[in-house]
Parts: C-alpha cells; sequence; structure tokens
C-alpha cells in the first residue's frame, strides 16, 4: 500500500513536471512565432516606404510637365521616361503584363477634321514610329490630364497627354 501512494505521487509529480514543460514550450514558440510575424511585419513597412520614396521619385519625373503647355518634343521624352521605368521593373516593351510599377501614356491626337480626338497608347504610337511621331507633332501643344496613381504605391500608373 506504502508502494502504492509512492507511486501514485511520483506519478502525479511526473504528470505535473510534463505539463509544466508542455506549458512553457507552447509560451516560447508563441512568444518566438509572434515575434517572428512582428519582425515580417516591420520588414514588409519599410518595402513599403522604400516603394512610396521611390514612386514619390518616378512621380517627379513626370509631374513637373503638369499644368504647363507641353511640347511635342517633351511627350516623346515622356513616353521615353515611361518606357525606361517599365524596361527597369523588368516588363518588356509592348507587352502589358498587370504589374502596378507599369506606367502607361496615352496620346490624344486631334483628328484631321479638328472635332474629334483620338487616343493612342504609347505603344502604339512606339509601333508607328517615335521620330515620325516628333517629327509630325514637335511644336505642337500639349496638356497632361486624366493622371492615375497606384493606391498601394502612390506611382502614378496611367496618363494623358491630350493634344491642345
Amino acid at each position: 500500500m506504502k508502494n502504492k501512494k509512492v507511486l501514485i505521487i511520483v506519478m502525479t509529480i511526473i504528470i505535473v513536471v510534463v505539463a509544466v514543460c508542455g506549458f512553457l514550450y507552447y509560451q516560447n514558440a508563441k512568444k518566438i512565432e509572434e515575434e517572428e510575424l512582428n519582425e515580417k511585419i516591420r520588414k514588409e513597412e519599410i518595402e513599403e516606404k522604400e516603394k512610396r520614396e521611390e514612386a514619390k521619385k518616378v512621380n517627379e519625373k513626370f509631374l513637373k510637365y503638369q499644368n504647363r503647355d507641353i511640347l511635342g518634343i517633351d511627350v516623346t521624352t515622356i513616353m521615353l521616361e515611361a518606357d525606361t521605368v517599365n524596361v527597369e521593373n523588368l516588363i518588356n516593351k509592348g507587352y502589358r503584363a498587370n504589374s502596378s510599377d507599369n506606367i502607361e501614356v496615352y496620346i490624344e491626337l486631334k483628328s484631321e477634321d479638328g472635332k474629334g480626338k483620338k487616343k493612342y497608347s504609347m505603344e502604339e504610337i512606339q509601333n508607328n514610329g517615335i521620330r515620325q511621331f516628333s517629327n509630325l507633332y514637335a511644336m505642337s501643344k500639349f496638356e497632361m490630364k486624366d493622371i492615375e496613381y497606384n493606391e498601394k504605391t502612390g506611382q502614378i500608373k496611367s496618363l494623358v497627354l491630350s493634344e491642345k
């Protein structure tokens, strides 16, 4: 009988020790998981901030033309800047990937009768010859309008250059 009591006490102590060790292990694992999650969130916040800063730099290249007359030669420069940004973001010319870093430029040109306008993508103009566009519209005046921004980064997503 004495051996049974000792056995019960020893088994109870072992069960309590195992339970306490399991609880401590669980608490430590939970703490490590929480620290990893916080580190991941911190890294994402830093990356997002860096993307916003990069977007601001990219936007400055285009927004300097806003609220002023833009010559056709500058339209060519804007298209080339957008193309450079797209290529830097691993987007091939003429390929329309759904990328938040992709900048689309559209050019609205007056119709021959002067009564309407037709919108062209920068790829259409590049495919038809950017030099030809530059020669034909070098001294024409354009204005920047319909600027759209990426909601997450704030970078310009698309803009329209409309012939005046």
